[in-house]
């Protein structure tokens, strides 16, 4: 796992999605703060002219948290894609558990995210789905599934940012139409989406 898809806001500058890759590590493209793995999980944080602070990543996180929301992005950022298409079922020592995804081939295209609208495209196709079509929203470390109502469970993988960054945008997105169309406050976004 990347420092960034971690820390997809810089805890000097506020920058958000401007880490990139480094020598030894991660630097914000606007005030030069290099970000490094040290002993175990630990992070260094390395602001120019400024004392280091070293924390584990949990510290981070709520180091990070917004209190503000998050805004709509204004511009595509290049995902990669892989739409689950079957399903196979999951037996350990014969006895059967349920069923894993079957996700094919990986795609590269964009996603964007409206007040009101999820988009990804690739080589071959745009998808728009409405936010109201979305059912599940369930991050790992280096991805975003998103479930659609009569659709296919997506993996969004963000090769620039960070999948809990895209998390955090949707979940915000989710909530916010939620609350214009009058459906209440969101309490749970997996194994699905639950209001009260």
């Amino acid at each position: 796992m990347a420092i960034r898809d971690l820390l997809y806001i810089c805890a000097e500058c506020g920058r958000e999605g401007g880490l990139k890759p480094a020598e030894n590590g991660e630097v914000c493209d606007r005030c030069s703060t290099r970000y490094t793995r040290v002993d175990g999980a630990l992070i260094r944080c390395e602001p120019p002219g400024k004392p280091e602070r070293t924390l584990h990543p949990s510290e981070w996180v709520d180091l990070l948290a917004r209190s503000d929301g998050f805004e709509v992005p204004d511009r595509a950022e290049p995902v990669i894609l892989r739409t689950a298409t079957t399903y196979r079922p999951l037996r350990i020592r014969g006895e059967y558990l349920g069923r894993v995804e079957q996700f094919g081939p990986p795609e590269e295209g964009t996603v964007e995210l409206t007040p009101d609208a999820l988009i990804i495209r690739t080589a071959d196709r745009t998808d728009h789905w409405r936010l109201t079509a979305l059912t599940a929203v369930q991050p790992s470390s280096t991805a975003l599934q998103v479930k659609l109502r009569d659709g296919p469970l997506l993996s969004l993988k963000f090769p620039q940012g960070s999948a809990l960054l895209w998390e955090e945008r949707l979940r915000a997105c989710l909530q916010a139409c939620y609350s214009r169309l009058g459906r209440g406050t969101i309490i749970e976004f997996q194994p699905q989406i639950l209001c009260r």
